[in-house]
């Protein structure tokens, strides 16, 4: 450890990856052709300008969300961390037990969330 309170340490900051900001753009494109596929679909006339809005719509609301539920947990930085100390099955030993316990403890509550969900 290096001295540091559980204050201190943060090397995790709120930047996105660029990981991440491919996931954001497949929301965003997946958010404007998902009305689009849905409708040229559907039997029936539709107006389009209710194709565009609903697109831009999603298109808007699908990335905001993620970035919204990212900085929920700590910032897409934190969970990317976090993943990855469960996928490993250990912490560095510079992380306090203050910092890693309750991230941790999250990503099992979230993930128990998800299972019990689906």
């Amino acid at each position: 450890m290096t001295g540091r309170t559980s204050e201190e340490w943060a090397p995790d900051d709120d930047r996105i990856d660029a990981v991440g900001w491919w996931q954001l753009v497949a929301l965003a494109v997946a958010g404007a052709v998902a009305p689009t596929l849905y409708f040229v679909l559907r039997p029936g006339p539709v107006p389009w300008v209710a194709i565009v809005v609903l697109g831009l719509a999603l298109a808007v609301v699908l990335p905001g969300v993620q970035v919204w539920s990212w900085s929920r947990k700590g910032g897409r930085a934190a969970l990317v961390a976090t993943r990855r100390w469960v996928d490993e099955g250990h912490v560095p030993s510079e992380v306090p037990d203050a910092v890693w316990r309750p991230r941790v403890q999250r990503w099992v509550a979230d993930a128990r969330q998800r299972r019990n969900s689906g």
